[in-house]
């Protein structure tokens, strides 16, 4: 009798190893669905960010050739004729300021 308590508790001990085997296995496979999903989560916001960074270069490849096509020596002589304006308007403000003290 003694033994076929021993054989039976060996039994349930490995019973209860197997289940607590079980519940690990049945753990891991949550985490690894959750990590999954989160995968796929982080996936579709970097193709997003992909495809909006591949618009913005492609709207600064555009206005690079307006540039050119503008000419760069065209915009940079109308930047100088606006600093031309800005220092005259400035020195007959300046004048202008003098002569009322």
């Amino acid at each position: 009798m003694t033994t076929d308590n021993e054989y039976f508790l060996e039994l349930e001990q490995n019973a209860s190893e197997i289940v607590d085997g079980l519940t690990r296995l049945s753990e891991e496979a949550s985490r690894y669905s959750s990590s999954s999903k989160t995968i796929e989560d982080s996936i579709n916001v970097i193709a997003k960010l992909t495809n909006s960074l591949s618009k913005a270069a492609e709207d600064i490849s555009i206005l690079s050739q307006s540039i050119r096509e503008q000419g760069l020596s065209t915009i940079a002589s109308s930047l100088d004729m606006i600093k031309t304006e800005t220092m005259s308007i400035r020195e007959q403000s300046v004048t202008t300021l003098n002569e009322s003290l």
